[in-house]
């Protein structure tokens, strides 16, 4: 078999080791499995029984459920499985056929790593879950908001094993590529730690970083992101957290100052420029009061060519009232095609993926229609905790003001 024999096949399970902020394992951050609960090892996990069963039907041709989100078209434009197959690993299907024994176990290492370590962040997202901010969490326990946590009893025990399994593995140098992405890895006094030993070890040639960050800061303890540590990898690619620009970027990522983020960006972009090995983008998740103030957003791309990664999250419950599918149909549609027209003049190459998921957006079922019986109910309860949100933060700005640019939208939230 070939990658082109099968459009489904991906070469995680050979490649990828992934463990969440709750300590669970599974294939990557978007598979849609719950995770193994059990705190296994790296050893023990990646010729568990599972991980031999998805090798052998990947093997096969088969699609699996779990994978969903790379063959559903709905959900994202560019499947996350390209980026294995095509970027970091594009010549490994012979070698997965010879080191897959009959029962689906292979003597093939992991080489790419996707451990978070920690939810430390310096952000309180209001898009975001206390499980992966600390700074929210706080936020959520002092004001007595209940939440679920997935979190795994005797994390902080796990997580410290989990840090000094990647540790070994490291050492050992066959770490190919590294993905950092919390929580805020920047924050993180451990990733400073672990990228100044790579270059020590000089295995930092061999490896690849892949970094989501906020940009709030590009140097810890006299040492520089850009002047010390990236220049002496094989590449790096940064997708620096951005949802709206200005006031409504600040409002949606809460923590973010739009100056200081703004001369962080720069400093990176103008580094990129010149290296044909490294990229800078922009992650964007798609939000309410992002499309309403999405024209702001691709100016800025466009003037900076900048690629944006947009998504929209599909939550499974209608009290997230930040999502654009809160909105009544007509309201949505007559919202999309109004900001569509908007920001005609300003789509690009780069930034052409979002104008695409506004379309897909209103081929989506909005919460009314995917939620009939609990919408209303919820809807209000998500509304009544994001101003509940808006007061005990004290906001200048709030959601309201953020919606006068469109008469009828302010209405609706109002009302």
């Amino acid at each position: 078999m070939s990658d082109s024999d099968c459009s489904d096949f991906c070469v995680v399970p050979w490649t990828h080791a992934y463990v969440g902020v709750g300590g669970h394992r599974k294939l990557c951050t978007i598979s849609q499995e719950k995770g193994n609960q059990q705190k296994l090892s790296l050893e023990e996990f990646w010729n568990g029984a599972e991980m031999k069963e998805v090798r052998l039907k990947m093997l096969k041709g088969e699609r699996l459920q779990q994978c969903r989100l790379c063959w559903d078209k709905n959900n994202f434009l560019n499947p996350y499985k390209n980026y294995f197959n095509k970027f970091l690993f594009p010549n490994l299907v012979d070698e997965i056929r010879e080191k897959t024994a009959s029962d689906g176990s292979t003597t093939m290492p992991a080489r790419s790593f996707d451990y978070r370590y920690s939810n430390d962040c310096n952000y309180s997202c209001r898009i975001c879950h206390p499980d992966y901010s600390n700074r929210l969490e706080k936020e959520y326990q002092k004001e007595k908001v209940v939440y679920k946590s997935d979190n795994l009893e005797g994390l902080s025990e796990f997580k410290d094993s989990v840090k000094q399994e990647f540790l070994n593995e490291v050492r050992k140098g066959s770490v190919e590529e590294i993905y950092w992405v919390g929580g805020e890895p920047l924050f993180w006094p451990y990733h400073w730690e672990v990228m100044q030993e790579i270059v020590e070890l000089g295995h930092s040639s061999q490896i690849y970083c892949r970094y989501n960050t906020n940009l709030s800061l590009l140097k810890f303890k006299g040492v520089h992101l850009i002047d010390d540590l990236l220049p002496h990898f094989k590449g790096f690619r940064i997708q620096a957290s951005l949802d709206g620009v200005g006031q409504a970027g600040e409002y949606i990522r809460t923590g973010l100052n739009w100056q200081r983020w703004q001369k962080n960006f720069l400093e990176i972009h103008n580094f990129c420029k010149v290296r044909t090995n490294a990229q800078i983008y922009i992650d964007m998740t798609v939000t309410l009061p992002g499309i309403v103030h999405l024209k702001e957003m691709m100016e800025f791309t466009q003037k900076y060519e900048i690629t944006v990664l947009p998504k929209l999250i599909l939550p499974s419950q209608p009290d997230v009232v930040l999502s654009p599918l809160s909105l009544p149909r007509a309201l949505l549609d007559q919202l999309i095609d109004r900001v569509q027209k908007e920001i005609k003049p300003f789509v690009s190459f780069d930034n052409v993926s979002i104008f695409r998921l506004l379309t897909q957006i209103k081929e989506q079922p909005n919460f009314e229609e995917s939620f009939p019986d609990q919408y209303q109910e919820q809807f209000d309860q998500g509304r009544q905790k994001l101003l509940a949100m808006e007061a005990w933060r004290q906001d200048s700005v709030t959601l309201s003001d953020l919606y006068q640019k469109i008469p009828e939208l302010q209405e609706w939230w109002q009302s």
